[in-house]
């Protein structure tokens, strides 16, 4: 329960940040994709991890067994990875434009 809680905590901090970012791409036209790609990808995040959480401990999704867990498992820490790549473009631009 404390991944989802902190999962909470980052989603917001990733969201405020690609908020000010494309409120920021009318000066800095730069920050736009990278905003746009961060605010899509934490959403994908979100729903990967509760479905993941979902197919790992209920029993309703027991009939795709460990293959649907691992695959959806594999596609949460795949966008995490894609985010934090984003994230760090996005920060290199954004110290770009000061």
């Amino acid at each position: 329960m404390r991944h989802a809680c902190w999962a909470g905590v980052a989603a917001l901090a990733v969201w405020s940040a690609a908020t000010r970012g494309a409120a920021a791409s009318k000066r800095a036209r730069s920050l736009w994709g990278p905003s746009a790609l961060m605010s899509g990808l934490v959403i994908a995040q979100v729903a990967l991890g509760f479905l993941s959480y979902k197919a790992r401990f209920s029993s309703a999704w027991s009939a795709g067994g460990l293959d649907q867990v691992a695959a959806l498992t594999t596609a949460h820490l795949a966008v995490g990875a894609l985010l934090l790549g984003t994230a760090v473009v996005f920060l290199m631009r954004c110290l770009r434009t000061r």
